[in-house]
């Protein structure tokens, strides 16, 4: 069971909490929705590779949203060019006026996300995670990167293997599937260190499911990482 459900899901409403906090009734729930996976879609696409961990949307009254953007360096962010907060928030609330106005948004959904017709207000928060060597999505990155540059899968996870500090997590999985090293017939390799144990609602899981492009084709990524509380 505990490997046929997504770990942070099982785990919602015990040690996890939602990424996105905002109330909707039946008639703007969707609108909503669609419209959080505009704003994370736009951040996968512009701040690509740059440390960005986690991304969480808050809703406020009066056509407010709340972004926090959980980075590696938040300093990054703070330089002059394209890549600048203030840069990055102010084409974020230009295309997120222009969707909520749409008029193929205002024809799937009636009522409207802007039910008010209120302006939209935007504001981005950068969190720097200090313990980002123990983050899932992290060491997927990193993964992605050696095999995308045709490096053997088994040294790949042992380099990631490295990166990760095991005295401060418990234990961690790490599963590839696909074509590995161009072998004609594809096949799933995991390598497990400590414990994982994914059936204990108390126990701290965190996970990531990747895809890394090599020429051989895809290659599917997962990573489980039991953490300390």
């Amino acid at each position: 069971m505990g490997q046929k459900i997504h770990p942070y899901g099982f785990r919602l409403g015990i040690i996890h909490k939602h990424h996105a906090n905002w109330f909707a009734t039946k008639t703007n729930y969707s609108a909503y929705f669609f419209e959080d996976l505009y704003i994370r879609q736009f951040f996968k696409q512009q701040l690509k590779n740059k440390g960005i961990l986690n991304i969480h949307i808050c809703r406020q009254p009066y056509n407010h949203i709340h972004v926090s953007l959980f980075c590696i360096k938040p300093n990054n962010f703070l330089i002059p060019g394209k890549n600048h907060l203030k840069t990055i928030q102010l084409k974020l609330q230009t295309l997120l006026a222009k969707y909520q106005n749409s008029s193929e948004v205002c024809s799937q959904f009636p009522n409207k996300i802007n039910k008010y017709n209120q302006p939209l207000r935007l504001s981005i928060q950068l969190i720097e995670d200090f313990n980002y060597e123990q983050n899932a999505f992290f060491l997927a990155t990193f993964l992605i990167e050696q095999l995308e540059k045709r490096i053997a899968f088994r040294r790949a996870i042992k380099k990631t293997f490295k990166r990760v500090k095991m005295h401060s997590i418990l234990g961690i999985k790490i599963q590839i599937s696909g074509r590995l090293n161009g072998a004609e017939i594809a096949r799933t390799e995991w390598v497990q260190d400590g414990q994982v144990p994914l059936q204990s609602l108390a126990a701290n899981i965190d996970y990531t499911s990747q895809i890394a492009k090599t020429i051989y084709g895809i290659l599917g990524i997962k990573i489980w990482i039991f953490q300390k509380i």
